[in-house]
């Protein structure tokens, strides 16, 4: 599913007409996606976005700090064996670290490549904020959050995503 076919269907939701990619409302909606993504994949761990992996230090020996390269496209990190913290796009862990840091972290995943139940409440989320540009409903506005928010409940039933608790501390995310 690509772009279009998300503000399309969040289009459908307001009960307005889908648009084409040329024209020129669409790059104004296309403009919300990637905020309003990375946004709702950081909220929860979903299942199909977390990833787990081993990373070797990069150097040892400065100022007795260990580093490692924090995986690409990494937007939150979930679960270290190390104790250390987050800095710059790395984890700094104190001491001379031989061994590697193994990471459960939530990957930026291409909206495409999301499952269908993400998608599902990503056009929900989507059509909420586009609401109040193109309808100014706030009664409509309402039943979209309230949709989402469902479908949200939905997605902790079925294990797809799990709830972030929210006393972690701000150590815990990157980007």
């Amino acid at each position: 599913m690509k772009d279009i076919d998300i503000v399309n269907w969040a289009l459908l939701k307001l009960a307005q007409r889908p648009i084409a990619e040329n024209e020129q409302r669409y790059e104004k909606y296309k403009s919300i996606i990637p905020a309003l993504h990375q946004s709702m994949l950081r909220s929860f761990i979903w299942g199909f976005a977390k990833r787990v992996t081993s990373i070797s230090p990069l150097y040892l020996k400065r100022c007795d700090i260990t580093r490692f390269a924090l995986p690409k496209k990494c937007l939150r990190v979930l679960e270290v064996n190390l104790s250390g913290e987050i800095r710059g796009g790395g984890f700094e862990a104190q001491g001379e670290i031989e061994q590697n840091l193994n990471i459960k972290y939530l990957k930026s995943v291409p909206l495409e490549d999301c499952d269908p139940l993400y998608k599902e409440a990503f056009a929900f989320k989507l059509a909420s904020e586009l609401c109040p540009l193109l309808v100014g409903d706030n009664q409509l506005r309402a039943y979209l959050a309230d949709c989402h928010k469902n479908l949200m409940a939905d997605a902790v039933d079925k294990e797809a995503i799990e709830i972030v608790d929210v006393r972690e501390n701000q150590e815990s995310y990157y980007g």
